[in-house]
Formats: C-alpha cells, structure tokens, sequence
C-alpha cells in the first residue's frame, strides 16, 4: 500500500529487559514518524515524555498517541487507511496495549468512543466529588460510581432512576448520560454549591481532555458538560469539524427541550387552573383557621397569667416556709443539743435520750426542707454556683467524717481510691460535697449489714469520673428514671423498709448538671449500684491538688 511504501512503518523491536509497556510504545511510535517532519508540538511532547516518570508516561500515553498518529494522518494522502493500519500494528505487537481502557476506547468505533468518553467524564466528576462528599457520609455516589463502571450491563442506581430499562443501543447511553450528568450536577450544586460542582465537573474534564482531547468523537464530552463550564477556552481548542458536531448536539437538544416544554406547558395551565380553586378554598379555610387562633391565644394568655400567678405563689411560699420552718427548727435543734449534752445540769438519762432523739429529728428535717428547697430554686433557674478552686481529696475526707458513723452503725465498709494525678476543680465546693454526701448516703441506706460502699475518682479525656458503688440491693434498669424523679422511690416496699423523701438522687443530678456534668447509673437487682459523675474537662485547673 501506498502509505506503508512511504512510512514504511517499523518492524516492532522486543522491549528491552524490564521495560515498562508504555515506553516500548512510546519508542515503537518514535521510530515509525522518524520518516515524517514532526511538529514542534510534536518533538516537545516527546521530549517530555522521554524525561516523565514510569506513572506517568502511563497516564499521557494515550494523548502522544493520538498526536503522532493525527500527525502521520495530515502527512499521508489516505489518512484513514493509516490511522487503521497503525491501530492494526499496535494491536498485533503489543496485544497488551489493547486491553488498556484507554486504548481500548481509542480503537473503538465511534459510536462506542462517544459511550466511553461520557462514561470517563462522569466517572472523573463522581472520582472528584466521593473524595469530599465521602467524609459527610455521603453512601450514594460510591453506589453511582460503581455502576458508571459497570455499564451496560446494570440498571441505573437511586437517586437517579432516570429510565426503567437498560438502553440497548450506545446512542441511547450517550442520551441517558446526558440527562444524568445535568442531575448530577444539580445534585452536587444543591448539596455543596456552584462552586464544588462546577469544580468536580472541570476536574473530570480535565482528565479526560488531557487523553482524548485529539479524537474526532471528543466533542460528546464537550457537550456533556453543564452549560456553565461550556467556555469559549474549550470551544477555541477544538477543530472545525468537533465545533459542527458539538453545534448539530446541541441544535438536537434543543429539539428535545422544545418538544418537553410544549408538554410542560400544557401540565401547567391544568396546574395553574388547579392552583386557583385551591387559593379559593385556602383562603376560607386561613379566615376560619384564623378566627379559632384568635380564641386559642385568649386562653393561652389566660393560662399564661395563672401561670405566673402561680410561680409567684410558690416563690413567695417557698420564701416563707424558708423563714417560718427554718427558725423554730434552728430553735428546737439548739435546745435539744442542751438537753442531749446537759449543759445547764444533770438530767435523766432517759430524757437525755429524748432529747437526742428530738435533735436527730429536727435536723433530719431540716435537712429535708434544705432539699426540698435547693430542688426547688434549680427548677426555676434561681440557684447559682459560688465557684472556687476545691480539692476533691478535702471533699472526700469531709464527706467520710460525716457518713463514717452512720455506715458503722450499719456495719458498712467504707472505702475511698482517687487517683493521685486529679488537679483542682473549678466548682461550687458545698454543692459538690452535697451531690457526693447525698449518693453516699443512699449507698450506704440500701447495702445490707456485711456490705461495701467505694468512692473512687480518676481522670479520662473528656475530664473528671468520681464513681460511687455499693453491694447493696440494686434496681432493675427500667426503675433508674423512676428514682431520679423527686419525691418517688422504686417500689412501696422500699418507701416502708427506708426512710427518705426520694429528693437524695435528682437533687445529686440536677447539681451536677449545673456544673456541667451528667450522672450515669448501672444498677443489677442483688448486685448493688454504681452511679458515676463525670465533670467535663473545662472544669478542671491546671495545677495538680496535694
């Protein structure tokens, strides 16, 4: 043939030991344009791929190609006879070549170039996009990848379940990812922006142009792009003849588009007539909607001021019982303590007992309206913290001084482990010997005669755990809200076996929660309970306590 007399194109040379696919291409391909005067475009694309690195002379392999073989096609009288003999050569001597995708797209036929080439498109675009979208927990692009590489063998995925049967024809695919690539990009542009998707878009462009931007087919990829990135920059790179196909698509589309717009048309004036009777009818039913609003904001303002009323009583009660219950019980504390300890004389040991049992009482209930008022206060937002730099090791051994005795007398071993390495607290030092007395107490009330009560304290990442466990009676994990409700205990039975008002827990709760903190309970009937108070590490300060 003519052009094999004139090229005489190079029989292939076996590559050297070890040399990589790409380059003994690339050195097949330098010997068969050695007859022909190469570009500069040319010679320097050649250049740089002599000195670019294994990877890369992978990647920019297929557009060298494309270069020298449009170069010896302008050279030659029958272009297309040596575009096909030079593919016919390469697939014969390097038979690996054509099992490369992009080789394999190169030598396709166009109608099956045009399919590949919107698939590279749409692959770099969701390539680009999984990269940002994957770290929010974005689970449907992987799934649309997936099936880009899969076609045309499976149905399109959700979310864009565009047609419900596989197209048959590589033109009807080249349609369907039209249609896809605009949803899309107006998926993307909603979820992250204009910016994010045209990006994603213009780097899958990039990728692929960098290939195939030489190939008669490429223009598909030019018209796959959304029309914000249709520029005149990547108009001016193409030839005559790729402008006129990319002209003639979109003369096509258009046609479409018409087609759908006189159909959308007729949907909206029957929307438009729709839309009508539906104002109408909006609009009596806003009038009477509007007219029972007005009935139900008098009787939320009516509720709204007995409301308040009714705060303002019981602060005003609160107040009073603080003064007239507190006074005379301060009263019969102190009288009882002289009584109980016969400061003015000798006294009846039985009435010295009488009189102890009077001051235990009056200070139990002293105690319980102190309760009742500090849960009070919290409620309606009037308690403050006085914060301070306080040792939890001084809380702790103030706290054991006080529960010491009573846990003797129930014959309850006491033991307290803090780690060493705990600092200062940034807290309100008697609130927070309140909340760790009130859960020793109830620890120490419900662990039977031979039991043990543990305090223990350490440090983790999110700040500060004071843990406090018994071997007591334990409760069922459906009864742990039930006892962090005021005034409520598990069952009858525990209200009549043990004292108490069920304020010692949610008053514990609602104090750390003011510091910050939140108060955990496991708790396994006959195997006792542990309730853990965790302050966050903002409350605690640098400096190590003694």
């Amino acid at each position: 043939m003519w052009f094999r007399r004139r090229f005489r194109l190079p029989p292939t040379a076996p590559p050297a030991g070890g040399e990589p696919l790409g380059r003994s291409v690339a050195r097949y391909l330098e010997r068969a344009i050695g007859g022909v005067q190469a570009s500069a475009e040319l010679q320097a694309a050649l250049a740089r791929f002599k000195i670019a690195p294994p990877s890369k002379q992978d990647r920019d392999l297929p557009a060298l190609y494309l270069l020298l073989e449009g170069e010896l096609a302008v050279a030659a009288e029958t272009p297309k006879a040596v575009r096909k003999e030079l593919r016919r050569v390469l697939t014969k001597h390097f038979p690996r070549l054509a099992n490369r995708p992009d080789f394999a797209l190169i030598f396709a036929p166009s109608g099956m170039q045009e399919r590949l080439l919107c698939q590279a498109l749409l692959a770099g675009a969701i390539a680009h996009a999984s990269t940002l979208l994957g770290a929010v927990g974005n689970d449907f692009l992987p799934s649309l990848a997936a099936w880009v590489d899969a076609v045309p063998h499976v149905a399109l995925p959700v979310p864009f379940v565009l047609r419900t049967t596989i197209p048959a024809h590589d033109s009807e695919w080249v349609a369907l990812f039209f249609r896809l690539a605009r949803e899309l990009y107006l998926h993307l542009e909603r979820k992250l922006g204009g910016n994010c998707a045209r990006s994603f878009f213009e780097r899958g462009y990039d990728d692929v142009a960098r290939r195939y931007a030489l190939l008669d087919t490429f223009p598909v990829v030019v018209h796959l792009l959304p029309e914000r990135l249709l520029d005149s920059e990547k108009l001016g790179k193409l030839s005559r003849g790729q402008i006129q196909n990319v002209l003639l698509q979109k003369i096509g589309e258009l046609n479409d588009i018409n087609g759908e717009l006189e159909s959308r048309c007729q949907e909206l004036d029957a929307t438009r007539r729709e839309l009508v009777t539906a104002r109408d009818d909006l609009e009596r039913r806003v009038e009477e909607r509007t007219a029972e609003l007005h009935i139900a904001i008098d009787e939320l303002r009516a509720s709204k001021e007995k409301a308040e009323f009714a705060d303002r009583t019981k602060s005003e009660f609160l107040a009073n019982m603080s003064h007239e219950l507190r006074t005379p019980l301060n009263a019969i504390i102190g009288f009882s303590e002289v009584l109980r300890d016969a400061i003015m004389g000798p006294l009846d040991t039985r009435y010295r007992g009488y009189a102890a049992d009077i001051h235990g009482s009056g200070q139990h209930l002293l105690d319980l309206i102190n309760d009742i008022l500090d849960l009070s206060k919290i409620e309606v937002g009037r308690l403050e913290l006085r914060a301070d730099s306080v040792s939890l090791r001084d809380i702790a051994d103030a706290c054991r001084r006080v529960i010491e005795a009573r846990a003797v007398a129930a014959d309850v071993v006491l033991g307290f482990t803090l780690a060493e390495d705990i600092p200062l607290i940034d807290a309100d030092e008697t609130r927070l010997k309140q909340v760790l007395l009130n859960l020793l107490s109830n620890a120490v009330k419900f662990t039977p005669a031979g039991g043990h009560v543990t305090v223990s304290a350490w440090l983790e990442a999110s700040g500060l755990v004071i843990a406090v466990a018994d071997t007591g009676i334990g409760m069922r994990a459906q009864d742990i809200p039930l006892a962090l409700e005021p005034f409520r205990q598990v069952d009858a039975v525990l209200s009549r076996r043990y004292e108490g008002t069920g304020l010692g827990l949610p008053l514990a709760k609602r104090l750390t929660e003011l510091h910050g903190g939140t108060l955990e309970i496991d708790s396994m009937p006959g195997r006792g309970t542990t309730v853990r108070i965790r302050l966050p590490a903002l409350r605690m300060i640098g400096t190590v306590a003694a």
